[in-house]
């Protein structure tokens, strides 16, 4: 659990200050969230340019988004609240690591 919570940590601390993840923060500021007051518990990228992430709202709501990266637009494709998805929940364990630290 331990090495969740630093990489949870981790990408936080890159939300919040790296100038790569201005992206993210437009779109979290878009949906009404203030990036600092989420945690972000996953950030991966495809082969084929889209980006999926998971983030804790202050509420401890999760939620997943998925974004097309291929052009200077940053498209996003989905967004959903997976608070309730304990399927979802089981195949990202960093969720259960961030509801339980944060």
């Amino acid at each position: 659990m331990n090495n969740f919570i630093e990489e949870i940590d981790e990408l936080t601390e890159l939300l919040r200050n790296e100038t790569s993840y201005v992206n993210v923060r437009e779109m979290l500021k878009h949906k009404g969230f203030d990036n600092k007051e989420v945690i972000l518990v996953s950030l991966l990228e495809s082969e084929e340019c889209n980006e999926y992430g998971v983030f804790i709202s202050k509420e401890k709501k999760v939620y997943q988004w998925i974004a097309n990266t291929n052009n200077s637009k940053y498209d996003l494709l989905s967004f959903e609240e997976k608070t309730e998805d304990e399927r979802f929940h089981n195949d990202c364990p960093q969720i259960k690591a961030g509801l339980k630290y944060y």
